[in-house]
């Protein structure tokens, strides 16, 4: 009987909570149970199952009552084993946290499968979504939506232990659930040893459910995988190629002080398939770092990160935080191998040097090129691209483009010397209002412009437009 006793004491131990946090899950407990001594499923599902949904609740649930030392006889949780989960939840340790998804994608086996794991990761980034989406952040995007999009994040987030081949062709290929296959506890932690971004949303997941930070708090306590607030666009003239798990990874793979705002730079659909307007749009010292995004006619998604401003130049440019990427049909990241530093290429109108916009690679066979034609670009990587050790981005190695959407990343740049209150004046006026003559022959012709109304300053925040929010559920 005492021996009993001091193994549950030890057990109860465990919980990493101060005084006033276990008044606080206290107080919550009592809500929940009615003032009782044990919580139902289906009281916690009234609190947890608006974020989790009901799946995830129902596995949340078996892992409480298997939790409690003498879960054998009981259907329902009590306030000791409710504290100990909850501390888990939001204090544990990594080791906890793989018995946690284990649990919560399993049904308490020593094992679970690649598909049933897929499942569990693909719903916490549901989760996510549903706290995110209420942030003033979410709120400024008008997103793509696509069914498939949190599964391929899922998939690209659990390749490190999926992946069944040499390790020197992981990312080379499509991801694939692997049939047969289990994984142990064991398993998961070192996965999640080496899975910073699913950790972060695995935490502000269930921290929203269980809150005890506040505030301040939260923010010194909490890393959370951050949307960009959207600017300088006009959303009824804009489609964006990005639905939200990809504007969460590709946001997370970036330097951290260039996570917080993007700025719309260029899309062809609103200044149309000409190389020397997307130069024009992302060219220049002021410009700084950005993401340039390309949708081939095959439906791939692909891309790559210039962490300097682009600048017209017969030589290389850039340095060893430029990387390329895949967002579809999977997620993928590459970034530079150290064989060589042939990271930015931009030249135009020089005969004896390719002209055109290239990342990675060599003269002709770039790991991502825009021909200066714009509609056609290449791919070659054969089989992975020196510079960035990526694979063949785009369906086919030669490609022909569809769309491409360039967003300028971080704070934005002030050149030296440079005077603003002019500027402001200037970013709101397009190339025609400043040659009203040209503007009058576009008109007389049936060609108006397809920029008209476009301003680079935010003048949207009080349109309908702007303010209207996309439910992603």
């Amino acid at each position: 009987m005492g021996g009993s006793e001091s193994k549950n004491d030890d057990q109860f131990s465990e919980v990493h909570f101060t005084d006033d946090e276990k008044r606080y899950i206290s107080r919550l407990f009592s809500k929940l149970s009615h003032e009782k001594k044990h919580l139902s499923k289906d009281q916690l599902e009234s609190h947890t199952g608006v974020i989790l949904g009901p799946t995830l609740t129902d596995n949340l649930f078996r892992w409480m009552l298997a939790t409690d030392p003498k879960h054998h006889d009981v259907r329902e949780v009590t306030l000791p084993t409710f504290l100990l989960c909850v501390s888990k939840l939001l204090r544990g340790t990594i080791t906890d946290r793989s018995h946690i998804i284990l649990n919560l994608a399993g049904h308490g086996q020593a094992t679970v499968g690649a598909k049933e794991l897929v499942k569990c990761v693909d719903m916490l980034l549901y989760s996510f979504a549903r706290v995110v989406e209420k942030s003033s952040e979410f709120k400024s995007w008008i997103l793509h939506r696509c069914e498939d999009s949190f599964t391929r994040l899922a998939l690209s987030l659990l390749e490190d232990l999926l992946h069944t081949g040499d390790s020197k062709t992981k990312g080379l290929s499509l991801p694939i659930i692997p049939e047969g296959c289990e994984y142990s506890a064991d398993d998961i932690e070192n996965w999640l040893s080496k899975c910073s971004l699913f950790l972060q949303v695995f935490e502000h997941v269930f921290h929203q459910c269980f809150c005890v930070y506040k505030g301040i708090q939260e923010r010194n306590h909490l890393v959370v995988p951050r949307i960009p607030f959207a600017k300088h666009i006009e959303w009824s003239r804009v489609k964006t190629l990005l639905d939200l798990p990809s504007l969460i990874f590709l946001n997370s793979c970036l330097p951290h002080d260039l996570q917080h705002e993007w700025r719309f730079l260029f899309n062809n659909q609103i200044f149309g398939d000409s190389f020397s307007q997307l130069v024009q749009h992302i060219a220049g010292p002021s410009k700084g770092p950005s993401v340039i995004i390309i949708k081939d006619k095959d439906g791939h998604l692909f891309g790559g990160f210039a962490s300097v401003s682009w600048q017209v130049s017969s030589k290389f440019t850039g340095d060893t935080q430029c990387f390329l990427f895949s967002l579809s049909p999977h997620c993928g990241v590459y970034t530079t191998t150290g064989y060589n530093d042939h990271f930015m290429y931009l030249n135009v109108n020089v005969q004896t040097m390719p002209n055109g916009l290239g990342m990675g690679g060599q003269f002709e066979y770039f790991g991502l090129w825009i021909d200066h034609a714009f509609s056609v670009g290449h791919s070659k990587a054969g089989p992975k691209c020196t510079t960035y050790g990526s694979p063949q981005l785009s369906g086919k190695p030669e490609f022909e483009v569809d769309v491409i959407e360039v967003w300028a990343v971080g704070p934005e740049k002030k050149v030296e010397g440079e005077d603003t209150s002019d500027e402001e004046s200037d970013k709101k006026k397009s190339v025609l209002d400043k040659d009203p003559e040209a503007l009058a022959m576009l008109s007389l012709i049936g060609k108006g412009p397809v920029s008209e109304g476009l301003r680079e300053g935010d003048e949207t925040a009080d349109s309908p437009e702007h303010n209207k929010v996309v439910s992603l559920f």
